[in-house]
């Protein structure tokens, strides 16, 4: 996208003239040209008619808001930057957000009225054991944590779960553990007895066998996680679903040697679908009464009662979650609201019904609850806090 090209879209959308095409080529190009030194020249030019009118004050602001998230301020006297910078900083933008809602600019949102809550600092995640009993991995410290029969589980100095045995040992009777990682917690990342890695998000809970025996590996998923599966093949590995809802969304993913994400919420009931998305490698989906499909790197598999889905999509959006960011692109709100309740553990409400607001980009979750709001304010979404309720207001 050439010079000409950039200064025509940055000026239909400065004057409310850019079609929802043209505000997403505009806000790609800037997500995929950091740093470009251009941006500081072509919004200079827009400075006089922003001081003049304060409806373009509002979205010259909104502007370089989400073009500076990409710049450095290197030159001091420019104030304007390093004031924007600093905004930019404190709300934690950064990048490329537009609304096809109809009000311009930024609105207002109501901090929380009790005690601030911030990003999720430490992990609260607990393993049931095969005996009921429960390990609270937050407050042991490194080394072993149990022993289960020849297996001993350990939690590594990275934080890490792990399950250990001595070669040859193997357990008679199967076992199974349940690892849970509630909401308003940070991601827990464990390997399973075969060296197989799982990272589970945030209101999610994996129930697995201490060690693998017979010709099969098999896990049960409910939430969000995200594999990277310790080829054998003679034992596939499995994940399977239960039935989630009154939907009956219920599934398995078959694999020999892969990564793949899956996404498995019982509270995306709005959603009614199973989301499962290979990185690399290659899985069979199934659902029962229904033919299975093989999907490819880069597709993702949507599994509801009626059949199966398959469709391309974006790996880093998917993969958002695990590399610390809320994705918001393509995403129905509910879904976007869900995200916010899972990391910090509230509930949002919809008294006036879901706003039909379109959103776009990616925030950081290292960010307050207060920062992340402020942000989706800039964007067009209007809402308070009550406690830890978020309503959602139009």
């Amino acid at each position: 996208m050439n010079t000409e090209t950039i200064t025509q879209l940055l000026e239909r959308y400065f004057h409310d003239q850019a079609t929802l095409a043209e505000q997403e080529a505009l806000f790609k190009y800037l997500e995929e040209n950091p740093g470009n030194e251009q941006w500081e020249t072509l919004l200079l030019k827009f400075i006089p008619e922003a001081v003049e009118s304060g409806e373009r004050e509002e979205k010259y602001n909104f502007l370089v808001k989400s073009v500076l998230g990409k710049l450095k301020v290197r030159n001091s006297k420019r104030r304007w930057l390093a004031v924007a910078a600093s905004v930019i900083a404190l709300l934690g933008v950064g990048l490329y957000f537009y609304t096809n809602h109809k009000t311009a600019g930024p609105v207002a949102v109501a901090a929380p009225d009790s005690a601030p809550i911030t990003a999720p600092s430490a992990n609260r995640a607990t393993i049931t054991l095969a005996d009921g009993s429960v390990v609270y991995l937050d407050s042991v410290a490194n080394g072993q944590l149990a022993q289960l029969g020849n297996i001993q589980l350990v939690k590594l100095a990275n934080g890490q779960i792990a399950y250990r045995t001595a070669d040859g040992q193997i357990l008679k009777e199967p076992q199974n553990n349940t690892l849970t990682n509630p909401r308003g917690s940070r991601i827990i990342d464990m390997q399973l007895s075969d060296g197989s890695h799982v990272w589970l998000n945030a209101g999610s809970s994996i129930t697995y066998p201490v060690f693998f025996t017979g010709n099969e590996r098999t896990v049960t998923l409910e939430g969000e996680a995200y594999f990277e599966v310790t080829e054998d093949k003679s034992k596939p590995f499995y994940v399977r679903f239960s039935p989630t809802s009154k939907e009956e969304r219920a599934g398995t993913v078959e694999v020999l040697g892969t990564y793949f994400n899956v996404n498995a919420y019982s509270d995306e009931e709005n959603i009614k679908e199973i989301k499962v998305t290979l990185l690399e490698g290659s899985v069979r989906v199934s659902n029962p009464g229904i033919p299975s499909r093989i999907i490819n790197p880069g597709q993702q598999a949507g599994l509801t009662k009626n059949g199966i889905s398959v469709r391309q999509v974006d790996l880093n959006d998917i993969m958002s979650w695990k590399n610390g960011y809320f994705n918001l692109n393509d995403l129905a709100f509910t879904e976007i609201m869900n995200q916010l309740e899972r990391w910090y553990d509230i509930d949002a409400v919809y008294p006036a019904g879901v706003p039909n607001i379109g959103l776009f980009g990616k925030i950081g979750r290292d960010l307050s609850l207060a920062e992340t709001l402020t942000s989706l304010g800039d964007m067009g979404v209007r809402c308070r806090m009550e406690g830890k309720r978020l309503i959602i207001t139009k």
